[in-house]
């Protein structure tokens, strides 16, 4: 059989935005059926920005892309990155021998999931460390004490703990995950070493531990805490299956996984960015030294802020050495 034809990288982003583009129909048809808050024109922005930073997604079948997407509208969550709730990952089907594209939930997402349901009012999940003061006594009046260590060294990780409130219920349903379950749960994912053994820097469970942690815990206690009917309920369980179903990530796909799960500022910001060196007369390689990145593009969403604080510092010397006037520092990123 004759190998189809490698398409260049302006093609297969063509290719992406067209899958993209042909399920905003079902998409909002499933948005309206929910009845959750999305919006298609800022969703798909977002989808867009995730796939364009990320190689393995960019030869992802259109197939897969078209089902993330929808599957976004269905969970009920944005890919909003600064949200955190949701993001989209390549996976390897070894079947097809080919990308497939498909939603990552996140710690945060799963935490909305569970509060906009019927049954629980609030939820509460903390790691806990060797160095941390940690006290639980059972009884007719349970007493947990919990003092992390906020600075200095806080020791081995002991285990996670989830308080969630009940509606009808005067205190909290604890579930309690120690370190041995989490690490079982973190060895069972591919993402965390390769087929030699070897630890993945670039994984999940290396990047960011404490979220992961989290989010198996908070999974674990879901199996307990009581559900209701509505509509949030039903897509929390559908979340945690897909998640449990999905949580293998094959070491072709791997490769990209850094990139996509660290959430990069977005095409608007980038351009606010821009408007602003040029307008300041700040030099780009400045704000790549300062932040240690090759281009605009690689900026952390989280960082975006800082670059904006940095900017308004600029602007005030500038108004008081007479360079320029408070008229026209009215008229920021004027030219984004």
């Amino acid at each position: 059989m004759a190998q189809a034809p490698t398409l260049s990288a302006n093609d297969q982003l063509k290719q992406v935005k067209t899958a993209v583009k042909s399920v905003s129909s079902g998409f909002n048809q499933i948005v309206k059926q929910s009845q959750v808050t999305l919006n298609w024109e800022r969703e798909v922005v977002f989808a867009l920005e995730v796939m364009k930073k990320n190689s393995a997604l960019l030869k992802a079948t259109p197939a897969s892309i078209k089902s993330s997407v929808l599957n976004i509208a269905s969970c009920g969550l944005s890919l909003n990155p600064a949200l955190q709730y949701v993001t989209i990952v390549p996976r390897w089907n070894k079947s097809l021998k080919a990308n497939e594209a498909s939603i990552m939930f996140m710690y945060r997402g799963l935490v909305k999931l569970v509060t906009d349901g019927e049954k629980v009012l609030a939820v509460e999940v903390e790691n806990v460390y060797e160095n941390d003061t940690f006290d639980y006594t059972r009884g007719t009046e349970q007493v947990l004490t919990h003092v992390p260590t906020v600075f200095g060294d806080r020791g081995d990780f002991r285990g996670t703990y989830v308080m969630a409130y009940v509606v009808g219920m005067e205190r909290p349903i604890i579930t309690f995950v120690g370190a041995d379950d989490i690490f079982k749960a973190r060895d069972k994912s591919d993402s965390y070493k390769d087929n030699n053994g070897k630890v993945r820097n670039s994984s999940p469970w290396v990047q960011w531990f404490d979220e992961m942690a989290k989010k198996v815990a908070l999974k674990r206690a879901c199996k307990t805490l009581p559900r209701g009917d509505s509509g949030a309920d039903i897509r929390l369980a559908e979340a945690i299956q897909k998640d449990h179903d999905d949580d293998r990530i094959e070491p072709d796909a791997e490769r990209d996984l850094e990139s996509t799960a660290i959430a990069l500022i977005n095409e608007v910001q980038g351009k606010e960015i821009n408007a602003e060196c040029r307008r300041l007369g700040v030099k780009a390689k400045v704000l790549y030294e300062a932040f240690d990145i090759k281009k605009l593009g690689d900026l952390p969403a989280a960082e975006y802020g800082s670059v904006i604080e940095r900017f308004k510092a600029r602007e005030e010397a500038m108004i008081k050495a007479g360079t320029v006037s408070e008229e026209d520092a009215k008229y920021i990123g004027e030219a984004g």
